[in-house]
């Protein structure tokens, strides 16, 4: 639930910075569908996995905006099997949600319970081929 809260309170302090600007209506920069989202996921997590070799069983949705959500922003799902350091265990699969800002990534954190359990999934080779050096085994 905690998860909820902070996506929450991220969007309402856009929305809150936003008010201030002086002229005429127009379309809400916030809420901008992310173009190149996959990329800028893969980037993430090459940056902040222990070890971003040899993921599998990665997934990703498309980009949505949850209108159970009293503020609106889009959001996908992602789920990997990352490998422990050091050795070739896998930790098992885990499911984060992108928080996109404005059309770019903000935030990849825990979603909350259940958020993620109806989407679909699609495949993601892109962080499934992710390597440091030359080869991956």
């Amino acid at each position: 639930m905690s998860a909820l809260r902070a996506i929450v309170a991220l969007a309402f302090a856009g929305v809150v910075a936003g008010c201030g600007s002086l002229g005429g209506a127009k379309e809400d920069p916030l809420d901008v569908l992310p173009k190149d989202y996959r990329n800028e996921i893969k980037l993430l997590l090459q940056q902040t996995l222990d070890d971003p070799t040899n993921v599998k069983e990665a997934g990703i949705t498309e980009p949505a905006i949850n209108p159970a959500l009293p503020i609106q922003r889009y959001y996908s799902c992602v789920k990997y099997n990352a490998r422990e350091v050091g050795t070739r265990r896998y930790k098992g699969v885990v499911e984060k949600v992108a928080v996109y800002h404005e059309g770019r990534l903000n935030q990849l954190i825990e979603p909350p319970a259940g958020m993620c359990a109806k989407m679909a999934y699609k495949a993601f080779p892109e962080i499934e081929k992710m390597c440091l050096g030359t080869k991956c085994d």
